[in-house]
């Protein structure tokens, strides 16, 4: 419970509820950014600040666009 903080190229994306909630709204801006052509970064964090996960994803088309 609490609250999951999303911040995108380390900026405030949003502020959730729940993790389910937090984690499609960056699945779904990362499939948006990568149909655009963008490598998106997701990195997973504990309450704490250590991370859990961390996953680099290219673009859609495979270009090596960042």
């Amino acid at each position: 419970s609490g609250i999951w903080s999303v911040k995108l190229d380390g900026k405030f994306f949003g502020d959730y509820r729940a993790m389910n909630l937090a984690m499609e709204s960056v699945e779904e801006k990362a499939r948006a950014l990568r149909a655009a052509g963008r490598s998106v970064h997701i990195v997973t964090l504990s309450a704490g600040g250590a991370v859990l996960a961390s996953t680099v994803l290219g673009p859609a088309d495979g270009s090596s666009a960042a």
